[in-house]
């Protein structure tokens, strides 16, 4: 396959085309895989073959998972073409034969022994690490003939990944460097860019002869059981259920270094822009200073805290701990490391999961100590374990209040910085720190920060 042509196919004509294929996912290695469609901001369909649960097997199976059905817009407008949402168990949303698409199941709690194993373009993803994941990921999605969802995108433009259980489904993506200038710029643009991308009105992204009428480029690939589809940064994307059968399929958002790049370029860097009203760049890139941020959203990755990780700020090689026993999605999350962040069941990511019962140690107990420290909640996710990346945001919080970094500096800078402070507050291979080991080393870090503040104001973006 010529992949150079793909990538130039994108710029020079407007139509809707296939999609890029591979073979077996499992075979792609993750090195050809960031070559050809990570760096380049390609689609690609990874072509499979194994049979998975069907639709009323999976009932079966998870039967009390929670979900949500969503009821699907007469005109096609609302986010997805989703005009409601309403809670469900898969068992509910099976047997009411009126519901055409559902969201929302947790796999890694709710049903961890759907057989998904992660393939090698999967296995560096930073969500298995992070401290601040989603708090639905991986999650489950089933719908009907007729069901689907319209042109949509996710926040903070992260890649996507949708792997087919059972039935087929026809998928339609568009990349980010053909929906930004053609349709999110204007008075009034048909896609709200803030930077996450939300659509203004309906957009049928299965009209074909509409679509090239107006001169837009997608990619299809009629996905069915064992395909494996990838959306690269920023795309947006459609779904629809083909043939009788309906269908079960796995999903989820993942970033890694390949994705660093266009991340920080194409959603981080933007979002800075839109807080800088309020705050030097550096404090927006930061989560505020020292003590005026704000805790993360329990349901959705806070995007500053997400950055802070894609730029490589908030790193921990020591957490990552061996190879897991396995590649299915429960191994590899629940054996992220010393304490991987799935077994936090007391974070406010994470209150309820049944299926890290049996996978994780059982909860620590409260400590006698403290935990709201002079220099704010280091403990950001509450899972009662002050881990090195949290103190990393606080290192970060601490380089734009003491001013220790340039107003301006870039996120590659911010990062090189709090990795070579973090490794002075807490040295590489000490599993744990005491509130009050903490509350010293972050004192003497004040110091040596404090003492790099040259008084600069930072005035329209200069620094004077």
């Amino acid at each position: 396959m010529n992949w150079a042509l793909w990538a130039a196919l994108g710029s020079a004509m407007a139509l809707v085309q296939d999609m890029p294929e591979e073979g077996e996912a499992n075979r792609l290695s993750a090195k050809n895989f960031r070559k050809r469609y990570a760096r380049k901001g390609l689609p690609v369909v990874m072509r499979g073959n194994e049979d998975g649960p069907t639709f009323d097997e999976l009932g079966e199976m998870c039967p009390d998972g929670p979900m949500e059905a969503y009821e699907l817009h007469a005109e096609g407008k609302g986010w997805a073409g989703f005009s409601d949402a309403k809670p469900c168990t898969v068992h509910e949303f099976v047997q009411d034969e009126s519901a055409k698409y559902g969201m929302g199941l947790d796999l890694k709690c709710w049903c961890p022994d759907l057989d998904v194993s992660m393939p090698p373009f999967l296995r560096d993803d930073r969500h298995r690490f992070s401290e601040f994941q989603r708090k639905y990921w991986p999650s489950l999605a089933l719908g009907r003939k007729h069901g689907g969802t319209q042109m949509h995108g996710s926040d903070q433009m992260l890649p996507w990944w949708f792997k087919v259980v059972a039935g087929k489904v026809d998928i339609r993506i568009m990349r980010i460097e053909e929906w930004r200038p053609k349709f999110a710029t204007g008075s009034d643009p048909l896609i709200i860019n803030d930077p996450n991308p939300d659509f203004n009105g309906p957009f049928d992204a299965f009209d074909d002869s509409a679509l090239n009428e107006a001169n837009v480029t997608l990619y299809k690939t009629l996905a069915k059981a064992g395909d494996w589809v990838y959306a690269p940064v920023g795309a947006l994307r459609a779904t629809k259920i083909m043939g009788e059968e309906p269908i079960v399929a796995a999903f989820g958002f993942f970033f890694d270094h390949a994705h660093k790049k266009r991340l920080l370029r194409d959603f981080c860097d933007k979002y800075v822009e839109t807080m800088t009203h309020r705050l030097a760049p550096l404090g927006a890139r930061t989560c505020g200073y020292r003590g005026h941020g704000r805790a993360p959203d329990a349901e959705v990755t806070d995007p500053c805290l997400l950055c802070l990780d894609i730029a490589g700020a908030l790193d921990d090689a020591s957490a990552r701990g061996a190879r897991p026993p396995s590649w299915h999605l429960a191994d590899a999350i629940f054996n992220a490391g010393a304490h991987p962040p799935a077994c936090a069941v007391e974070s406010r990511f994470s209150r309820e999961c049944p299926g890290a019962q049996s996978r994780c140690p059982a909860p620590r107990e409260r400590p006698s100590e403290r935990k709201r420290l002079a220099y704010g909640d280091i403990d950001l996710n509450g899972d009662r374990h002050i881990s090195r990346q949290e103190v990393g945001v606080a290192v970060a919080q601490a380089a734009a209040f003491h001013r220790a970094l340039s107003l301006n500096a870039t996120y590659d800078d911010l990062a090189a910085w709090v990795q070579r402070e973090l490794g002075e507050v807490w040295p590489a291979g000490k599993p744990s720190m005491t509130d009050r080991a903490l509350d010293e080393a972050l004192r003497l870090g004040t110091e040596r920060w404090a003492a790099a503040d040259s008084g600069r104001e930072f005035v329209s973006g200069e620094e004077l």
